[in-house]
Parts: structure tokens; sequence; C-alpha cells
């Protein structure tokens, strides 16, 4: 046993003998290489975080510091603290860009999204990034964006394939957060991209549809029954508030006349089309359509 050895042995056992319990741990933590590798990545120092895995730490390890990152790996903690050279350097030596921690079962694409880091999620994406994984809770890269409210990230994944229609394990989609959000640009952004959801949620008003009712939103119920947005699911409330109160004369009647009548052939159409795109690329596809502009504009909600 060396000097130092001894006499870091001999001052953890007076903390010890002084019940200075908490200094103790400190001391450990310290003393831990997963520690000092996570405290590396939240203070950005790259050059430690080399040495440490040099020194045989483990690039895939997680922490369980709850303060900061629960269950992150390190590549994780990296993306969410938006420290791109750290990230940079970990996908070089091969760590993977879609391991999945097994607490939460995100990727680092998702602490990306958590951490409203494009510029990391946008690197991660162009190196393989799973858009679509589904942490334990059902929540995709996506709809944790759309939680966060970051616009750039959103359209970053919609640009890049992530589907639209996936809902989590409170059965929300992109479009229910959005709205729950009341944020009419990115609910205008999810419909655009092909999420027309009508499904019942845990949250919010039940249906994206309601909910828009309840706020007044009458530019995105108009797109969003425009976008082919079926009436299913709520029929109960409609009926039982037939004058809409606080809609336009212009919404009530387009409500009440989709919910009592068909579509009429030229929206059936456009519906169809949209469908057939599956929520993913929606508008980057109906680009490259090979259909005159006014149609393809017809069909992209650009004509309403």
């Amino acid at each position: 046993m060396t000097h130092e050895l001894e006499e870091s042995t001999r001052g953890l056992r007076i903390l010890y003998q002084l019940g200075d319990y908490t200094q103790v741990m400190q001391t450990e933590r310290r003393k831990d290489p997963h520690t000092l590798i996570f405290d590396a990545i939240f203070y950005g120092n790259k050059n430690e975080v080399q040495q440490l895995i040099s020194g045989g730490v483990d690039k895939h390890v997680i922490t369980h510091y709850p303060m900061r990152w629960e269950g992150a790996s390190v590549l994780g903690a990296a993306a969410h603290e938006g420290h791109l050279d750290i990230v940079r350097y970990l996908v070089d030596i091969g760590t993977s860009v879609n391991f999945s921690d097994p607490c939460q079962g995100r990727t680092p694409l998702h602490w990306a999204c958590l951490g409203n880091q494009y510029q990391v999620a946008a690197y991660l994406i162009k190196h393989g990034a799973d858009v679509n994984h589904a942490d334990k809770e059902q929540t995709t890269p996506l709809l944790r964006a759309v939680i966060t409210r970051n616009h750039d990230i959103v359209k970053l994944l919609i640009g890049n394939g992530a589907d639209v229609h996936l809902v989590d394990i409170m059965c929300c989609s992109a479009l229910h957060y959005a709205c729950i959000h009341d944020d009419k640009k990115l609910i205008s952004t999810v419909i655009r991209a092909g999420c027309i959801s009508n499904n019942l949620a845990l949250v919010g008003k039940g249906t994206p549809l309601h909910t828009l009712y309840q706020q007044n939103d009458t530019t995105n119920i108009t797109l969003l029954l425009e976008a082919g947005y079926s009436l299913d699911n709520d029929r109960h409330w409609i009926k039982s508030v037939p004058t809409f109160a606080t809609c336009s004369q212009s919404v009530r009647e387009r409500v009440l006349q989709r919910a009592n009548q068909p579509m009429n052939l030229k929206h059936l159409c456009r519906k169809t089309v949209r469908n057939q795109l599956d929520g993913v690329n929606v508008e980057q596809r109906l680009e490259r359509l090979k259909c005159p502009p006014l149609l393809q504009k017809y069909l992209a909600l650009d004509l309403l």
C-alpha cells in the first residue's frame, strides 16, 4: 500500500469515526471514475473525458445522478449539454448513436431534444440516429421536441423521416401536445406534416379538435378539417355544444357540416392522397409529385 493511499484510508476512517458520512460519500464520489466522466461532461472538459475513457471507463456507462440526467449514457449527457466536440469524439471512437439506456430507454437523440440542442440533434441524425425510437414511455424524439416546443428541432426531425402518427403512453400524438401548448405555429407545422390524429388522449380535452375549440383557434380548426381530420371521437361534445359560442360562424358551419355530411369528392381525394404518404416526409414528397402546381398547392394545404 502506497503512502498516499494509506493517508487517504486513514482520513476516511477518521471521518467515519466523527460521523461525517456526507463528506465520506462526497470523498468516495470524487474517486469514482464514472462520476468523474459525467462531471467532465457537465463542464465540457473533452480532454478529461478522453483520458478517462482511455483509462478504461466504458463509453456506454450510464449515470444515476438525478440532479442532471437520470439514466443518461455518456453520449446522452454530452448531447443534452450541447457539447458537440465531446459528442463528435464519442461517435468517432465507436459509441453507438442509438444506445438505449436501461433506465428510461432514451437514446442520445432523445437527450439532445430534451436539452434543446439543435446542432447536436442534426449531427446525431447525420450519423444514423433513429428518429422514431420510442423510450419506455413510448415517447419518440419528435414527441419530446414538441413537448419542449423547439420548432427548429421539430422541423429537423420531420424532415428526416420522423413518423408524426406515433403516440406515447398517454395516447398523445405530436398534434395533441402542440394543441395542449396552444402553440399555433407548432400546430400548423404538425398538421401540414400529416398529423391529424383524433384519438382520445389522457391529457388535455381528449381530442385535438376539442382542445382547439376551447382555445378558439379558428385558423387551425379550419386547417385540421381541411387536412382530413375525422370527427369520430368528437361527435358527442359537438352535439352537446351545438352553437360553438366562442367560434366564428364559418367555423361552426364547417364543423357541423363535416359532422352531418360526408366529405365532397375534392376533399376526399386530398385526404386519400395525404394518407397514402403515411405521415412521413409528407411535404417533401408532395413537392416531388408530378402534378400541376395548383394541385400540388391544394394537396399541401396551401389552398384552403
